[in-house]
């Protein structure tokens, strides 16, 4: 194997790395994320069925 081939091969190397580790990033940022979806939908869905409940009480 040349030289020329060698630095091709290790650019190729090095960009997958750098691919892989971009992707862990991502996917670590995305947890928190996900998981703060969820907190919001949870509390909006149980706020929504309390007015629900609240105002079904009050026409009573």
């Amino acid at each position: 194997m040349d030289g020329e081939a060698r630095k091709h091969l290790a650019y190729r190397c090095l960009s997958r790395v750098i691919f892989w580790i971009g992707l862990a990033v991502l996917a670590i940022l995305a947890l928190p994320a996900g998981i703060i979806v969820l907190a919001i939908r949870g509390v909006w869905t149980v706020t929504d069925r309390l007015t629900g409940v609240l105002e079904r009480k009050g026409d009573e």
